[in-house]
């Protein structure tokens, strides 16, 4: 009898039905790493720009007052609102037989000298009294438009000048995080400018150090200048 080969698929006894495998769910390996979660709900995406809210601005407006420029005003970003108020000593520019502040800053709210400024011919570093701190504004250098100082809890902060002549001057910690700008034209013959604040929720404390650091730096530039027109 001739050989034949086994069929390939053997037939069911009768009344039994083909039942299909029951399918597993995959294994998870504990040693491979878990898939990423999904994306989170658009809701929820709108909603996350709101936590990590953009820092507003602080805007102020310094104008200067009278021929000889003494006083000074400093608004808030209505310029109708008082925040600052300036004064510089009626003693002679470069006096060092006074013990007076040649420059004074105080607060527009409180009516308290929030700051205080001295200069001197002998050197470029600036000597400031800020809320009972002292604090030294050192030049960067003859030849360069700069300052550094030691902020209030912030570490060490610097104004920079955007160009050798002119321009703007910008604040910036030691990471390169933008604090504040003002612009050299506050100190200029029209007497007026701006000195912006990155955030406007700073302390008040920190706050008060960038104007008077600000104001000191652009005032002695002011001096420097017309000492040198003078000669």
């Amino acid at each position: 009898m001739p050989y034949a080969p086994p069929s390939s698929q053997e037939p069911y006894p009768s009344g039994q039905q083909y039942q299909p495998q029951q399918q597993y769910a995959p294994q998870q390996n504990p040693h491979r790493a878990p898939s990423p979660s999904p994306l989170p709900n658009p809701a929820y995406r709108a909603l996350s720009p709101a936590a990590f809210p953009t820092p507003q601005p602080r805007i102020l407006h310094l104008t200067r007052e009278g021929f000889s420029q003494r006083k000074a005003h400093i608004y808030e970003s209505d310029n109708r609102t008082p925040a600052y108020e300036l004064k510089t000593s009626h003693s002679a520019e470069w006096s060092f037989s006074s013990s007076k502040p040649h420059l004074e800053v105080t607060s527009a709210s409180t009516g308290h000298v929030v700051g205080t400024v001295r200069f001197s011919m002998m050197s470029r570093h600036i000597e400031l009294n800020v809320h009972g701190r002292s604090i030294t504004l050192n030049s960067a250098g003859w030849m360069t438009r700069g300052y550094s100082f030691p902020g209030s809890n912030v570490g060490t902060l610097k104004w920079e000048a955007s160009r050798i002549m002119g321009g703007t001057y910008a604040c910036t910690t030691e990471r390169g995080e933008w604090l504040a700008k003002c612009d050299q034209s506050c100190m200029s013959m029209h007497g007026k400018g701006t000195i912006e604040i990155v955030n406007r929720d700073s302390p008040q404390e920190l706050m008060d150090e960038l104007v008077v650091t600000a104001v000191a730096m652009l005032e002695n530039e002011r001096r420097n200048a017309s000492h040198s027109a003078a000669a």
